[in-house]
């Protein structure tokens, strides 16, 4: 379903609501919000939902890795944070300790057995640095939340299939319900969205799941 068509469908089911009374600017905020809480909720229930993973060659002498964007389908992931960092320097797979500040001489940690490492600006910087090129073998995973709809946006850009937009219908109705001053329908949506949470989360968990596109990429070469 397209974001138009969400919005349209919003506006017959609030009474009418004209853009004179809210604009298509104005609803695709609220549509943002509710889509964007929708994420959040499940991502309470299951990590799963808004992982990705990626694994990067090793480069010799080489501490920092730029962390690429996923482009899956016609749908560009957001970075939001990153969660987890492996690093393989030829014996076994380590994880590094993740720090947002360096407090350590880079230039002379040398112990492979604890890699240190620091997330900015998109970037993973990797200490000590690898001793040789190695494919593969660093391994860095992040949670995001998807990028803002646009008003065209197209169904393969909502990471929700078709069948549980009536969820995200529920959402922007309670704020239009809010913003025309009708309080006690805006009750009974808010209602409604909740529960039919309930049951994204519950009863219908594992069709959320197989609805939901895990991608292990693998970006070699990155320089």
């Amino acid at each position: 379903m397209d974001v138009s068509k969400i919005i349209s469908i919003s506006r017959k089911q609030t009474w009418g609501t004209s853009a004179s009374q809210i604009s298509d600017v104005d609803y695709l905020d609220y549509l943002n919000i509710v889509y964007k809480d929708i994420f959040s909720r499940l991502t309470v229930n299951s990590k799963k939902y808004t992982r990705q993973t990626a694994n990067i060659d090793l480069v010799a002498n080489q501490s920092e890795y730029t962390i690429p964007a996923l482009v899956v389908a016609d749908w560009t992931t957001g970075l939001k944070k990153v969660v987890n960092i492996y690093v393989n320097y030829g014996n076994w797979e380590v994880e590094a300790k993740i720090h947002n500040t360096i407090s350590i001489d880079t230039a002379d940690y040398t112990d492979e057995s604890t890699p240190y490492a620091i997330n900015r600006d998109g970037s993973v910087f990797i200490y000590p640095a690898p001793t040789a090129n190695v494919t593969a073998w660093l391994r860095i995973e992040w949670s995001y939340i998807p990028l803002d709809l646009e008003l065209l946006t197209a169904s393969a850009n909502i990471k929700l299939q078709p069948e549980y937009h009536d969820i995200m219908i529920n959402g922007i109705n309670w704020y239009v319900f809010g913003e025309k001053q009708l309080f006690d329908k805006q009750i009974m949506q808010k209602q409604m969205y909740d529960e039919w949470i309930k049951m994204m989360k519950t009863e219908w968990a594992m069709d959320i799941e197989s609805a939901y596109i895990e991608e292990e990429a693998d970006f070699s070469s990155l320089e």
